[in-house]
């Protein structure tokens, strides 16, 4: 089992909007990408811990229901989360390997767009966990400057699809904090 405890920046891009009235309390953010700078806490007794850096992607859930649901509650959204690592010397992403212990249903609440991420035990059975809370948030022009220094140009037109909010800008949202993650 490891344990990640760490800073990350969560990049939430293609927006689509719940309503007809593209107001921002009716937006979805259908994907979102970043970067997990961590702490790795290792099995090894020669090196307990160590440093590494993680991609991180999810892509909304939207038919997902909720094992748990309460109409008292606000909405929320689930995103399948993938984690990716990186090989260091080369620069060339090396993938942690494919199985349910690097893939997390999250939550997120609805109408919060500084909101964190979560897992339930009702959604990941197999004791993986994943807590995201914001400490700084980002929008507007500020979130796609963000987005193209850490993750290039290309990827906020792609995600995006090239779309623009009414005037004319790239529509992001850049939630930075602290993430911890359990993976077996």
């Amino acid at each position: 089992m490891q344990n990640i405890h760490g800073w990350a920046h969560l990049c939430f891009l293609s927006p689509c909007y719940i309503d007809d009235d593209h107001n921002s309390e009716g937006v979805i953010f259908r994907e979102f990408r970043g970067h997990v700078i961590s702490t790795i806490s290792t099995a090894d007794p020669t090196r307990s811990t160590m440093n590494t850096t993680f991609g991180i992607a999810g892509v909304y859930e939207p038919n997902h229901e909720d094992p748990k649901h309460n109409d008292c509650m606000d909405p929320v959204l689930f995103y399948q989360t993938t984690l990716k690592g990186y090989n260091n010397s080369s620069e060339q992403r090396q993938s942690i390997p494919i199985t349910t212990s690097n893939s997390f249903l999250v939550r997120r609440v609805t109408g919060d767009d500084a909101a964190g991420l979560s897992t339930e035990p009702q959604d990941n059975p197999d004791e993986q966990c994943l807590h995201f809370e914001t400490e700084n948030f980002l929008v507007g022009t500020k979130a796609v400057e963000h987005v193209k220094k850490y993750l290039g140009e290309h990827v906020l037109l792609t995600m995006a699809g090239g779309k623009t909010d009414a005037e004319g800008e790239q529509e992001a949202v850049v939630c930075i904090g602290k993430i911890d993650i359990t993976i077996k």
